[in-house]
């Protein structure tokens, strides 16, 4: 080996060396970032875990504050049913009591303390009850009718909620949860490691790293959030430390440095980068090596502190906008957050689609955000609904950002967190803040609430007052059989209660209701449906508003505008509709009878007395009309000078028919003063049947007056069932 072999291989060497030790220096370094950069998202993650409890404790404050003004307004509440939450064993108070100054119950449960020794009693804050050898939360919000504090109302959470209430709350799947106070005192649970119940005697058995218990306690007294790391019998942890809002209680995560997966590669990346640098004994290709395994592993490390924590119940995906929204890679946390195996058992579920996870009521909205990313801000924040392996809906909060693919395809990269937690308790509160505006915005209309799980109806107290009495039924099937409403009316209230159930929502109609003086009034329906997360419908909210001296108006108007004026019955465009609308809606299904009635020489009487005698006889005619045809449902209608159509409803039979028109035609026939002067008055009269001579009004006007030509010509003063075969059914009666 000469001596450039041996000087090439001196400085191969040295290069190798120092690329070893460079590279152990720059992993060292990039092991400090990334160790800081953890730091500061563990602190993230514990601030956001004691908003998250801050927000419960906020949520259950305005809870009682919404009841507070309740009972200021003079509501009558049962106290020991009310919940916070549809999951009563989590967020139920375990006492709800309305109390006056002397501390004395007025309403709800018996309190096992005196609330008087309370130190903010009557102020409206947040304080801790001296109960003993336990621990509660007790929230208290005045009642003040008018200035001074009348009444204070209190709910207490018990030691076990509380527990459930703050564990439940955090994100963190590898670390350690304590609550102490800000003496370092633990309250849950009983001990640290080694039977310690005091944190800071705890702390000052371990090696910090990068400060010292001082520092903490300082932190501690100043009620500020703190993070460090320190080590403890061979093992190191970090340890957060951050105040509960509105109480005394710490929240205390202490966090094994080994779980974390940073620290795992970046170890691992140490031997790897040794073993390919004494492998390589070319130092271009170690360089080369060595450069694009610190690139990759710098890349996927930037990747991994910009995306979500592995501890957050969420997951990444990208897709294509222009090629039917395929999936061009998603995450191992998004296919287990969806229930799934692996990517191939998501991919081969939804065929590689994105929009076939999307719950269906939501991907128009979905699809038009996406729309408005082409042409505005590239990136979004969208709220929308995922259907999981299970057939269960999650509620994902998906931020998201369009960019461009090398080929120019425009790709959506989102990152998405699960709030299906988040919904359900806005949900609740939206449903108790909507029944509670409806109350009170509607002082003078009824408010009803149907309970589609507890299948169950609630009417507001005002019901009496506004409808004369007082149901003593609230059960489903009573309200079904609609025994109040107007025969005619039902079915259209059968319809609305129907379309209820089925989920639409909203709806409403005008019908007729029966009050407590058996007096039919009409009234406006209303109602709104009401749904959990998964879209299922929980409840339908309405009300009953009298309108019956508006209704009653419109009526009178509506008969005038379709009334002839001399007769008061139809005018012959509206015989027309009403006739139509009632066989297409109502009559389709039944047997009617349409009558044709002339009155026989009118022309004569008109010449012969003058119009005033005409219009006597008329208004006569319509009289008598609705006299013979009270007991019957019937639509009358002026068609002609002299001619009148009527629609009997409900005739069966060929009998029922030849009774109405003897009825009509014995009935109608008359001797009427003119001047003096006995005139006689007859009609003629042609009848066809509903459905076999005609469907709609046209039809039988038409089939009719050949029925009413054929009595003309044969003698008048008589009625004619129109038979396409026979004419057997002629009736003939002269005038004695």
């Amino acid at each position: 080996m000469n001596r450039h072999r041996i000087g090439l291989l001196i400085v191969i060497l040295l290069g190798l060396l120092l690329i070893v030790s460079a590279d152990w220096i720059f992993v060292g370094n990039h092991l400090n970032i990334h160790r800081r950069d953890e730091s500061r998202m563990l602190l993230t993650e514990s601030i956001q875990d004691v908003r998250v409890i801050d927000t419960k404790i906020q949520s259950s404050f305005y809870y009682l504050e919404s009841l507070a003004s309740l009972i200021t307004s003079g509501a009558e509440l049962p106290l020991d049913t009310i919940a916070v939450s549809s999951d009563r064993n989590r967020l139920a108070f375990k006492y709800l009591s309305l109390v006056d100054m002397k501390g004395t119950v007025i309403r709800g449960d018996e309190l096992p303390i005196d609330p008087r020794s309370l130190e903010y009693f009557g102020t409206g804050t947040i304080a801790l009850s001296p109960l003993p050898e336990q621990e509660a939360l007790v929230l208290m919000v005045p009642i003040r009718p008018k200035i001074a504090v009348e009444a204070t109302l209190i709910g207490i959470y018990d030691f076990e909620t509380i527990i459930k209430l703050f564990t439940e709350t955090s994100s963190a799947i590898h670390n350690k949860i304590y609550f102490t106070y800000n003496d370092g005192e633990l309250f849950y649970p009983e001990v640290f490691p080694e039977g310690n119940s005091n944190l800071f005697k705890y702390l000052e058995q371990v090696r910090f790293i990068d400060t010292d218990s001082t520092t903490i306690k300082s932190n501690f007294s100043q009620l500020k959030p703190s993070v460090a790391e320190f080590r403890y019998q061979g093992t190191n942890y970090f340890i957060t430390s951050t105040m509960v809002p509105s109480t005394e209680y710490f929240l205390v995560q202490i966090f094994p440095v080994s779980e974390l997966l940073v620290y795992q590669s970046i170890n691992t990346l140490r031997w790897i980068i040794i073993i390919f640098s004494i492998v390589l004994t070319v130092v271009i290709i170690a360089l080369t090596a060595v450069y694009l395994r610190l690139r990759f592993f710098s890349r996927r490390y930037r990747e991994r502190k910009d995306r979500l924590p592995e501890t957050v119940p969420g997951g990444d995906f990208s897709y294509f906008i222009s090629d039917n929204y395929n999936f061009i890679d998603v995450s191992d946390s998004f296919v287990s957050l969806l229930g799934y195996q692996t990517k191939k058992e998501l991919l081969d579920s939804c065929a590689s689609r994105f929009d076939n996870l999307i719950y269906e009521l939501d991907k128009d909205t979905m699809f038009q955000t996406r729309a408005s990313q082409h042409i505005g801000p590239p990136a979004a924040l969208l709220h929308y609904r995922v259907i999981t392996k299970s057939k269960t809906i999650l509620w994902l909060a998906d931020w998201s950002h369009i960019t461009i693919s090398a080929k120019g395809q425009k790709v959506v990269q989102s990152i998405v967190i699960d709030v299906t937690a988040t919904k359900s308790i806005e949900e609740d509160r939206r449903v108790s803040e909507e029944r509670f505006r409806i109350i009170q915005s509607q002082a003078k209309s009824v408010v009803f609430e149907w309970n589609i799980n507890e299948n169950y109806f609630y009417r507001s107290p005002n019901w009496s007052e506004v409808f004369g009495y007082s149901p003593k039924d609230n059960s489903v099937e009573h309200i079904f059989k609609l025994e109040r409403f107007h025969q005619d009316d039902r079915n259209a209230v059968l319809d609305l209660l129907q379309q209820s159930k089925k989920g639409f929502d909203k709806g409403s109609i005008n019908v007729r209701f029966r009050n407590g003086n058996n007096q039919y009034r009409w009234v406006d329906i209303s109602f709104a449906s009401l749904f959990d997360e998964h879209g299922n419908q929980t409840k339908v909210l309405g009300r009953m508003v009298d309108i019956d001296d508006q209704k009653r108006q419109e009526i009178l108007l509506k008969q005038k505008a379709l009334t002839d004026p001399l007769t008061s019955l139809f005018h012959k465009l509206a015989i027309e509709d009403e006739v139509n609308n009632y066989l297409e809606q109502y009559g389709k299904n039944a047997k009617h009878a349409a009558c044709l009635i002339d009155l026989d020489h009118f022309k004569l009487i008109n010449d012969q007395y003058g119009h005033s005698a005409g219009d006597a006889i008329l208004i006569n005619f319509a009289k008598k009309i609705n006299e013979l045809l009270q007991s019957f449902g019937f639509i009358p209608g002026r068609v002609g000078g002299d001619e009148f159509f009527i629609l009997v409803k409900n005739l069966y039979d060929q009998k029922d028919i030849r009774e109405v028109a003897k009825l009509l035609v014995d009935g109608l026939r008359s001797q009427i003063n003119c001047s003096g002067q006995e005139v006689n008055v007859s009609v003629s009269i042609g009848i066809v049947r509903y459905p076999e001579d005609g469907v709609t009004y046209r039809q039988l006007f038409d089939v009719a007056d050949k029925a009413l030509y054929y009595v003309k010509n044969h003698g008048r003063n008589g009625f004619h069932i129109f038979d396409p075969d026979t004419d057997e059914y002629l009736t003939n009666t002269t005038i004695s």
